[in-house]
């Protein structure tokens, strides 16, 4: 029996998942209309700025993630999951309050320096941000994942194949966008790519642990199966 193919034939587990995706696709839609009219453009439709209508999505999701990692925690009793609690809540906060652009404005304004290839010295500064926040968390979680049961280093796997796609989007992505002499049209592009990127990826997310908070926390299915299966046994 396909236990791959079953769940995604439950009705319970696919139509949530259409549902954020397709909330995804609607607020894509519209920044791309936003962004080609020629009437006035409004920030509240563009995905790409600051506390509009795509952005407090994003915060509602990542809230929805923690809350769900808190119900996990509780009905586990493993208090390893605080790690990825913490993991969300930061991103959370840098996405509403951009505490990688704040630092990254302060190194900018602070040091004098002229970064390698076109890169802006806020661009160094926010890398910087990143990499110390990422270096932080990612301690917290492999400590979690060495103390932690069998269910929750599999489960930590998929959430950091998660996480990479995140930080392939916000930070990767963004770096390419502001590093280099682009046209206008290819900035457009490169901005959907990222921000609605980010969308995706966290709509993924939060179907993930809301999976994970009905069965208590309990899986008998991973992302990373989905991926490792069919490439051990195409090679064996």
């Amino acid at each position: 029996m396909n236990t791959q193919g079953l769940i995604f034939q439950d009705i319970r587990v696919s139509l949530p998942l259409l549902l954020f995706l397709s909330v995804d696709f609607v607020f894509i839609v519209l920044h791309v209309i936003n962004g080609i009219s020629p009437l006035p453009n409004s920030f509240l439709f563009n995905i790409t700025k600051d506390h509009g209508y795509a952005e407090m999505y994003q915060y509602i999701k990542f809230f929805w993630v923690i809350i769900l990692f808190a119900y996990i925690l509780k009905a586990t009793k493993s208090y390893c999951y605080a790690a990825w609690i913490l993991v969300f809540t930061y991103f959370l906060l840098d996405d509403s309050l951009r505490i990688h652009e704040l630092f990254g404005r302060y190194i900018a304004t602070r040091f004098n320096f002229t970064p390698p290839l076109d890169f802006r010295p806020q661009d160094f500064g926010e890398l910087t941000a990143s990499v110390i926040a990422g270096t932080f968390l990612s301690t917290i979680v492999a400590w979690s994942y060495l103390h932690g049961s069998h269910t929750f280093k599999k489960i930590t796997i998929d959430l950091l194949i998660f996480v990479m796609a995140l930080a392939f989007f916000g930070v990767f992505v963004d770096i390419a966008k502001h590093a280099f002499q682009i046209g206008r049209i290819v900035s457009f592009g490169l901005g959907i790519i990222e921000d609605g990127g980010e969308m995706v990826v966290v709509s993924l997310i939060l179907w993930y642990v809301a999976l994970l908070a009905i069965r208590n926390g309990v899986s008998d299915l991973f992302l990373h199966d989905f991926i490792c299966k069919p490439l051990t046994s195409h090679y064996s």
